[in-house]
């Protein structure tokens, strides 16, 4: 699924995130070719797709994070308000700014784990096909948020340097590997001995995509707890396109990945390795196939 605006964690956790300081207030991204800096009196480290900062002086804290968006959905993202779950939900407050380099930013107010918060953010987009934009968000409780808070956001904006970077032939060596191809994954676990007198069992699941040198592809899975079933696609597929369109792309962290667009509208976004002549998918051994009873159904 499509990430939100930003990701948010809890405030009170800031003691714990921060135990050490950066020697340098430079961050420096090359392979997503971008950089910015750590404002004076703040620290930070990175933490699952993010950068995070927090102050021992300042109550809050600055969240960076790399998305694939452009202007447009930025602004779509803004107006729609960011919606995590948990009692944990953001709305824009008055109207979006224009700001240098093509960047947009807003008041946002709301709850944070059902405790009242309020957020300024930057919406930086994407300057490059092969370079990620950027979030900057500064975030507080409402009791405690002042436009020291957007100043902050403002600082982290103008230090941001982006270069370009080329990936086109890794990506087409991906596609080129990929095409006509058929990846599978396939688990299973089965006991001869049950527990408190009960027969044994088990489990087995099994994914396969099609992936079709037209640019679609075909989805089918089975799964089983004891009897197997024959598992639901995640869309119907029709007879000449499949459950959808297949790309590869660069993720929001500068990793090749392929991209799944359901004709629904679902979108998953696998991350590519391959190591030892095997194929990985989020780090998930899958079984590449392409001719014989294991080939691509593509029409």
């Amino acid at each position: 699924m499509k990430k939100s605006l930003i990701i948010l964690v809890i405030l009170s956790s800031i003691h714990n995130i921060f135990s050490q300081s950066t020697n340098t207030n430079l961050v420096n991204y090359e392979k997503l070719g971008l950089s910015f800096k750590i404002p004076d009196g703040w620290i930070g480290q990175e933490s699952e797709g993010m950068y995070l900062m927090g102050s021992n002086t300042k109550a809050g804290l600055i969240i960076i994070q790399p998305h694939q968006f452009n202007i447009h959905e930025l602004r779509q993202q803004a107006l729609q308000g960011i919606q995590e779950g948990q009692g944990t939900y953001f709305q824009l407050e008055g109207e979006l700014q224009s700001l240098n380099q093509n960047a947009i930013g807003g008041y946002f107010s709301g709850m944070m784990e059902w405790e009242k918060a309020k957020a300024y953010i930057i919406g930086l987009p994407k300057p490059f096909m092969y370079n990620p934009g950027l979030t900057i968000s500064a975030i507080t409780t409402s009791n405690l948020f002042d436009d020291t808070y957007k100043d902050l956001c403002l600082t982290i904006l103008k230090s941001v340097q982006f270069k370009e970077v080329d990936r086109t032939a890794e990506l087409e060596e991906w596609k080129q590997f990929l095409s006509n191809s058929r990846l599978t994954y396939m688990e299973s676990y089965y006991s001869s001995s049950g527990v408190s007198g009960l027969d044994g069992g088990g489990y087995s699941n099994k994914k396969i995509y099609d992936l079709c040198s037209q640019g679609y592809f075909t989805y089918s899975g089975r799964s089983s707890m004891s009897i197997d079933a024959l598992g639901a696609s995640a869309s119907s597929a029709s007879k000449n396109n499949g459950n959808g369109k297949w790309n590869i792309i660069i993720d929001s962290e500068g990793n090749p990945a392929l991209q799944l667009l359901y004709y629904n509208g679902d979108e998953f976004i696998f991350v590519l390795s391959y190591d030892n002549q095997k194929l990985y998918l989020n780090n998930t051994r899958y079984f590449k196939t392409s001719s014989g009873g294991y080939a691509p159904n593509c029409y």
